[in-house]
């Protein structure tokens, strides 16, 4: 588990300093607040999904429901952008060109 110190800005505008958990998949999904480790400032989550990205969360809850999704969200979007990301070439069932 990796920590790291950040500055935020509130709705304000002004500086926050918040500590960003840097988590494993494999443990972000099985862990419980009355595990985490008391901080003297807010908690982000972050858990690495190598080629795909990262999952970022400002609670454990919401983290835990994002990564039970199957797209991540920058997926979905880029999806969205690129008409549905229907299949394309010549899959099952598609025509054989006429020889």
């Amino acid at each position: 588990m990796e920590l790291d110190y950040e500055v935020e800005q509130d709705e304000e505008g002004a500086p926050v300093g918040v500590v960003r958990l840097h988590l494993p998949e494999k443990l972000a999904r099985t862990l419980v607040e009355e595990e985490l480790p008391l901080f003297d400032r807010p908690v982000r989550f972050i858990v690495g999904r190598g080629r795909r990205g990262a999952v970022r969360a400002d609670s454990l809850l919401d983290l835990q429901e994002l990564l039970d999704m199957p797209w991540m969200p920058d997926e979905l979007e880029a999806a969205r952008d690129t008409g549905g990301g229907g299949r394309t070439g010549r899959g099952r069932g598609a025509r054989r060109p006429r020889r």
